[in-house]
């Protein structure tokens, strides 16, 4: 039977999260489905992990023979994928719907690139499908549906891994390797789908869901990638190669200015717990990105240079009022 879909996940040294994510897919599986691991860790616990997983549901499994970086093992992961479409997905991320996932693909087999809706959970969510503490609106599945249309419902969670492609829309990898950006899941699928020809679509029904408590799934860890990916990353993404792909450039900035007031919570956390490095990357590799948005004089640079104990205080009631401010700018 040919593969309609693979579920591919860049790992890196995280072989508890990623048991998790397989156990979800196994409770799910479908045979027209390839689980696809390329691993960049250091160590050889997630073979551990793939090779315990394997005995329930097959898996193809690359050990990279050299740590190829975040950007590079995302586009191992284009290539090796065998399926007709591609659902690239962090090692700490559920699929909590497969069966619609792929009755959408086989119902609408002329879609190039999908956004699917999801969902946030906490770490003692034990039974998929219930618990969610975040649903983005459930819509109608959709077909056909504009640009502009798709980036309105998707909105910053096209950053998240959330869509999937269609493999063969992507003729060169390669173009790929030399970009200085850190989502290369948005931007893969922005550069292939830049034909007025490409179909876009929407899965309206949550069929994915994602660590909802950044702090503790160690995104902050890294200050200097994070802040490269979510400052200078991400402004490249939305307002250099999207609008040059034929994305509106003024919805695009919409899109960068929300993500930016959604930077008060983690930059709330490092300053409250003191976090090492984060001044010093912040300035360098964020500030440049966001100083000319008003959002970020508003929402996050103040935060950035408060005391401890006020960033402390603000960081448990800074995110939620940013975050309903965000989803009603998305409407």
């Amino acid at each position: 039977m040919s593969i309609l879909l693979t579920v591919a996940i860049p790992a890196y040294n995280r072989p508890e999260t990623l048991k998790r994510a397989l156990k979800a897919i196994s409770s799910q599986y479908d045979e027209r489905v390839e689980v696809l691991i390329c691993d960049d860790s250091t160590n050889d616990n997630v073979k551990t992990v793939v090779e315990e997983m394997s005995v329930i549901i097959p898996i193809r499994y690359i050990k990279n023979p050299e740590n190829l970086g975040f950007n590079k093992n995302f586009l191992q992961c284009f290539r090796e994928a065998d399926g007709e479409y591609i659902l690239l997905m962090g090692d700490d991320d559920l699929i909590i719907n497969l069966p619609h996932i792929m009755k959408y693909l086989v119902e609408n087999k002329s879609a190039d690139w999908i956004f699917v809706n999801h969902c946030g959970f906490k770490k003692e969510w034990i039974d998929y499908g219930r618990s969610a503490i975040f649903v983005r609106k459930t819509t109608e599945d959709k077909i056909g549906v504009s640009k502009k249309e798709f980036m309105d419902y998707a909105g910053f969670g096209i950053t998240c891994d959330t869509t999937i492609l269609r493999k063969d829309k992507v003729e060169d990898f390669s173009r790929f390797e030399t970009l200085e950006t850190f989502f290369m899941q948005t931007c893969v699928p922005i550069v292939a789908t830049q034909s007025s020809e490409s179909v876009l679509g929407i899965i309206g029904e949550p069929c994915l869901a994602f660590e909802d408590i950044a702090e503790e799934a160690n995104l902050y860890k890294n200050t200097k990638g994070y802040f490269q990916a979510y400052g200078t990353g991400l402004r490249k993404v939305f307002c250099d190669i999207a609008p040059e792909c034929g994305y509106d450039k003024r919805q695009m900035k919409k899109i960068f200015r929300n993500s930016i007031m959604v930077l008060a919570h983690p930059v709330a956390y490092m300053n409250s717990e003191n976090v090492d490095g984060w001044k010093t990357n912040f300035w360098q590799y964020c500030y440049p990105a966001i100083k000319d948005f008003a959002a970020a004089w508003i929402f996050v640079i103040p935060i950035a240079v408060a005391p401890r104990w006020l960033a402390k205080l603000l960081f448990k009631k800074v995110y939620p009022i940013c975050h309903r401010l965000v989803e009603k700018l998305r409407q």
